[in-house]
């Protein structure tokens, strides 16, 4: 019996120390963790899952419950939109040890905030994803898109909206008070800034609220006011302007600001405030006039002194009338401004640009890296023309809905091609294939040079049509606008994709033009339109592809609202364009090639105001995106005239896609050729993007503008330097040479790499803008640009840069005006030739010559 006792002692204490020695030797995968806390976030926000020992993490991001079918969690989650995030822990045998969810409200920038039209019975900024109650919150029913249907809705209902999984993401939108009468909505605040020694300021006394902001300027809030009842409005509005470290504006956020209205009258649907492109109307005058200050309040002190940094704008309208909505008198989130509170003493032009030419590395500058610096006040001294091209890398592009044609031409200078939905004589939206390069005699001329269209398709990612054509027809227009010859349509077809393909045979639907017999042709001076019926012919199970082609993008990619450039502003630049006819100067290849821009081309662009201010916090001292892995390597277009090319689509739009795709180009060299000015490593030219591409599209034969890359960049993309080589031709092929254009297979895969308005729903014939650095004050805009992410491109004259017996730029590298005659300075700007990439600065303490 005791042996008995002991032999079972002896082996409980064995299998204990078994257990132990397992135990030491294995640990249970630990509790699933995420590097962010559930909670609100003003912009998208990259999560990292973690779970020590277990074998694999899988999650969901849609509401369902994570199975081991579920993606498997290998790289940080970015969320741009409010997120319930699921997962689960496995172990080796594929057992579920661990489960946990967290909740993100994630407000993404630009912040949409729902909102309520009591006479439209309808919700707007809504999706999908959210909810709403009509009776405070005690039942809910499904939002179906983008807006939603309130047919019930009546006097004394309490409207909410709520996120359908995360349901802390939740909006009052306020009590309905009437069915009938006035309801006067806040509209978009928009800050601007007005120069002191003008003399305008006078005009807008009554909503200024800093003085300064920076010396010789002051600060303007302009509301934006809309009846959206249905009925007049007639009397007083009162106006308190309030700044917020958020973009959601509240009574708790500092109130700087008070002001009244005079009597007025609002017609339901009548604006009065600023427009949509930051213009002062004739409407923002005649508002101005109606507003009166309120005693007791001081107005240029005010409590702006206890501001600083980065700030939101925007106000609360109320009144003596009865409304049939109030809570839509506070400026929603997506309609505010911002402003930046600096020291008006602070140092602008202590610095310099770091720029990058395209002559390679060691055969023009005096430190072998291909760059240079251009200190800040020389810069301003040159008035430096800057252009910028808004994009995002936040979200891989994917193209779905394609056109596919093949017209055959001797002259494609002559014959525009383009692409568009809904009644050609009114149609809903156009794109051209070919950018307009120059004016002769009054009439444009095509870009491309005077060659024949390529013997194979060419193809447009339409994705921004794909809204319309369950509803409207895809066509193609021909207009065969001058010459002899005769234009002839081989092909016509609408490729819509699930996931997206290069092979057309994937596509998930294929429509075509009906070709019978021989193809049509357009005869000289004609244009014919040829239709594809989308609206009839596209299958209803391929309608849930037709997606939106909205992108979010992050604070540091956030940016304030743009306006047109003015008309004495386009008029300035035309003017040192001398011929009356504003056509292009003639470039000229040996110094680089860049042409100025058409005046339609400024007419297509934007640009940003003094004062406005994006950037979150403090500006970093040193910017240098030649260090970033997503860079490529210093390059040389030999003597194409290439250089806008290089600038936008080599260095710029490289950047920008390796950005977005995550493409490490660190160990990208340049090689040497001795047959041309070189190549990028060759393993890695299926991520660089190719100069010829888009430089053949719009090539003046030689030498290109700016505008016109970085229009062609974002309606039609670029392909890769490993699909369109770059063909550097010897001198005496200047004359003869044609420009081939893309191959089929370059168009297509030009489709994934296209440029974009970062917050943009539909693409623009451009989304670029220019600045003049005409003014010390502009300064602050480009270092917000060049912080934000975004290289930039400009122009130089060459000759004077690096071309002379006495250049401007020194042993240094440094560009040095000193003893330079204010003449040359002057006329810098009416010979510029050569395209520049500019990738950082330096400011303060980190510039030292």
């Amino acid at each position: 019996m005791q042996n008995a006792r002991t032999i079972k002692i002896l082996i409980v204490s064995i299998c204990t120390l078994l257990f132990i020695a397992c135990d030491l030797l294995y640990s249970p995968p630990g509790v699933l963790q995420s590097s962010r806390q559930a909670g609100t976030y003003l912009q998208p926000i990259a999560i990292t899952l973690s779970s020590n020992h277990s074998k694999a993490i899988h999650y969901t991001t849609d509401g369902s419950l994570p199975t081991l079918d579920s993606p498997r969690y290998t790289t940080p989650i970015t969320l741009t939109k409010t997120t319930q995030v699921q997962a689960i822990a496995i172990d080796s045998s594929d057992k579920v040890v661990q489960r946990k969810s967290w909740n993100y409200i994630v407000r993404g920038t630009p912040h949409f905030s729902p909102t309520l039209s009591v006479v439209d019975r309808r919700l707007y900024h809504v999706s999908d994803q959210y909810e709403y109650s009509t009776d405070d919150g005690n039942n809910w029913q499904a939002c179906t898109g983008l807006s939603q249907s309130l047919p019930s809705l009546s006097v004394g209902n309490t409207v909410h909206v709520r996120h359908k999984l995360v349901q802390d993401d939740r909006f009052f939108l306020g009590e309905i008070l009437g069915s009938d009468g006035p309801d006067l909505v806040a509209g978009n605040c928009y800050v601007a800034h007005a120069r002191l020694h003008e003399g305008v300021i006078d005009d807008f006394s009554a909503l200024i609220f800093d003085a300064d902001i920076r010396d010789g300027n002051a600060t303007i809030a302009i509301p934006t006011i809309t009846n959206r009842g249905n009925a007049a409005f007639s009397g007083s509005v009162f106006l308190d302007f309030y700044a917020s470290s958020d973009p959601y504006i509240t009574e708790e956020d500092v109130l700087f600001l008070s002001m009244e209205t005079i009597d007025f009258t609002l017609q339901p649907n009548q604006t009065y405030g600023a427009s949509q492109d930051g213009s002062w109307p004739t409407d923002v005058i005649w508002l101005l006039g109606l507003i009166k200050t309120v005693e007791g309040v001081p107005q240029l002190t005010y409590q702006v002194s206890t501001l600083e940094g980065f700030q939101y704008i925007g106000y609360h309208l109320r009144t003596e009338e009865s409304e049939l909505l109030t809570q839509n008198n506070w400026t929603a989130s997506q309609y505010v401004d911002s402003v930046f509170f600096t020291e008006s003493d602070a140092d602008t032009t202590d610095g310099a640009f770091k720029i990058v030419n395209s002559w390679g590395e060691g055969n023009w500058e005096h430190i072998p890296d291909g760059a240079y610096y251009l200190p800040l006040d020389a810069a301003v001294a040159l008035k430096l023309k800057i252009y910028y091209s808004l994009n995002t890398s936040q979200t891989v592009y994917e193209p779905f809905l394609l056109a596919s044609f093949d017209v055959a031409h001797e002259n494609r200078e002559t014959c525009l091609i383009s692409i568009g939905v809904g009644e050609p004589s009114h149609p809903l939206m156009v794109k051209r294939l070919q950018s307009v390069s120059d004016i002769k005699n009054d009439a444009p001329v095509l870009a491309g040079g005077p060659n024949p269209f390529p013997d194979t398709k060419m193809i447009l990612d339409i994705s921004e049509f794909a809204p319309y054509i369950a509803t409207n027809d895809i066509f193609i227009r021909i207009d065969n606008r001058m010459g002899t010859e005769t234009a002839t349509l081989s092909s016509f077809s609408v490729e819509l994709y699930d996931d997206y393909s290069l092979d057309p045979a994937d596509a998930a639907q294929i429509l075509g033009f009906p070709l019978e017999g021989s193809s049509p042709t357009v005869a000289a001076g004609e244009n014919k339109t040829f239709l594809i019926s989308t609206s009839r012919d596209l299958d209803p199970s391929h309608l849930p592809l037709l997606r939106t082609q909205s992108r979010s993008r992050t604070m540091a990619q956030s940016l304030p609202a743009q306006r047109s450039l003015s008309e004495e502003e386009i008029q300035s630049i035309l003017a040192l364009q001398a011929p009356a006819s504003r056509s292009r100067s003639q470039s000229n290849a040996s110094l680089g090639g860049l042409v100025p821009p058409t005046e339609a081309e400024l007419r297509s662009m934007r640009t940003l105001d003094v004062g406005t201010r994006w950037y979150p916090g403090d500006l970093p001292s040193e910017v240098d995106w030649t260090q970033s892995p997503y860079f490529p390597p210093i390059g040389n277009q030999g003597a194409k005239g290439s250089c806008a090319a290089f600038t936008n689509a080599y260095y710029i739009h490289t950047y920008n896609e390796a950005r977005e795709h995550g493409w490490d180009l660190s160990g990208a060299q340049w090689v040497k050729s001795t047959t041309g000015s070189g190549y990028p490593s060759v393993e890695y030219q299926d991520k660089i993007m190719s100069p010829d591409f888009s430089y053949h599209l719009v090539s003046q034969a030689p030498g290109a503008s700016i505008a016109a890359l970085q229009s062609v960049l974002n309606r039609i993309g670029s392909s890769t330097w490993k699909t369109t080589g770059y063909d550097e031709y010897p001198d005496e092929r200047l004359e003869g040479y044609e420009y081939p254009w893309p191959t089929e297979e370059a168009f297509r895969e030009a489709a994934q790499y296209r440029g974009r308005q970062s917050d943009g729903s539909y693409f623009e014939e451009n989304s670029g803008g220019l600045i003049v650095l005409d003014d010390p004050a502009k300064i602050d805009i480009v270092q917000q640009l060049l912080a934000s992410g975004y290289c930039l491109a400009t122009g130089i004259d060459a000759i004077s840069f690096f071309g002379t017996e006495d250049p401007w730029m020194n042993g240094e590298d440094v560009v040095d005006l000193t003893g330079v005659a204010q003449e040359d300075i002057a006329n810098f700007s009416k010979n510029i030739n050569h395209a520049q990439t500019i990738v950082g600065y330096k400011a303060g303490s980190a510039w030292s010559p």
